[in-house]
């Protein structure tokens, strides 16, 4: 690999031999000192760590998915919350208006065509549950997030266990 340092802005392009080194960096581009290209390599691998990262904690199924009462699964994305949430005003407003209790309340979620009834009371349970994962979740993201930036070594970013800490593959009964 061949660096090439912008001479005004300070700016690191990689090529991959010689000839891939177009015209355009004839003049205003420098070879890149050792040093530079060292940091520079570290700022890419600590980039493209946290990318792995981000994309792990957005969609992993192992993070993202929760298995109720060992019978259907609810994802805990912005949509899964969403539904437990709106599912619970619903409840909710049927109580203020009568309609039925806490102890009565009720609404049928659909997992795989099979209807799974889920009370008001567990289904409040699930909320809370959804809401301590994620909030969890997202304290371990922020905090691996931070760990990777304060790394100093390319193969110590390289070697960062992005999965460590997470709370996964959870299970609960309501």
């Amino acid at each position: 690999m061949i660096y090439l340092q912008n001479i005004t802005t300070k700016e690191i392009i990689e090529f991959a031999n010689q000839d891939s080194i177009g015209l355009n960096y004839a003049t205003g581009w420098q070879i890149a000192e050792d040093k530079l290209i060292k940091s520079y390599l570290l700022s890419k691998a600590k980039q493209d760590k946290l990318i792995e990262l981000e994309n792990y904690y957005k969609n992993s199924s192992e993070l993202r998915n929760l298995l109720i009462n060992n019978k259907f699964n609810i994802s805990t994305k912005s949509d899964g919350r969403q539904l437990v949430n709106e599912q619970l005003d619903n409840l909710n407003r049927k109580i203020q208006l009568g309609e039925a209790t806490q102890d009565t309340a009720y609404f049928d979620y659909y997992d795989n065509g099979e209807a799974v009834r889920i009370s008001y009371k567990q289904l409040l349970n699930l909320s809370v549950a959804i809401l301590n994962i994620t909030n969890q979740n997202f304290v371990i993201y922020d905090n691996h997030k931070k760990a990777i930036n304060n790394l100093q070594s390319i193969i110590n970013v390289e070697n960062y266990d992005i999965k460590a800490n997470f709370i996964k593959n959870q299970k609960i009964t309501i």
